[in-house]
């Protein structure tokens, strides 16, 4: 097994945004959720466009070799972030983020073990690429995100939200 990877040595995103943990504490673990789900959405994208093409082997494909690694890292990071960020914000009822963090964990696991899986072949096609794109597991961890993301923002009808009758 891996051991875990946060932060990585180099950025995460192909955009060049960096991953780092500057900025108030609050804000650091899910700006670094943020990024790792970017990455993931963005690696899901590559991975589409990959098992588009056709390839019988990936014949030293660094983007793929790279785009998996990136990945791997990634899903080792969410449960843990998902945790610190929901605790940092201190929103919500903490049985129900514990819960969904056990089901995040379970699924970032699971997803891991079908990337670590791709990753370990010499050669990689695009009909395997296809098959990890397809597997439940990873889109598990994908929806997940989705859900994630979304309830973590702060909620718009909340304290902290201008009064929409006060305004002119």
């Amino acid at each position: 097994m891996r051991p875990p990877i946060d932060p990585p040595s180099a950025p995460l995103l192909r955009s060049g945004a960096p991953v780092s943990v500057s900025g108030s504490e609050a804000a650091a673990p899910r700006k670094r959720l943020r990024e790792r789900i970017e990455l993931l959405e963005e690696a899901y994208e590559f991975f589409l466009s990959y098992a588009a093409r056709g390839l019988r082997g990936d014949d030293g494909d660094r983007e793929l070799r790279e785009y998996l690694e990136r990945s791997l890292e990634a899903v080792e990071a969410v449960p843990g972030l998902f945790r610190e960020s929901a605790s940092s914000m201190g929103e919500g009822d903490s049985a129900a983020l514990e819960a969904f963090g056990r089901v995040l964990e379970e699924d970032a696991l699971k997803a891991r073990a079908a990337l670590d899986l791709v990753a370990s072949r010499s050669s990689v096609s695009s009909q395997l690429v296809d098959n990890l794109n397809v597997s439940t597991h990873v889109r598990a961890l994908l929806t997940d995100l989705f859900l994630v993301d979304e309830a973590l923002e702060p909620d718009p009808g909340g304290p902290s939200a201008p009064d929409a009758e006060s305004s002119p």
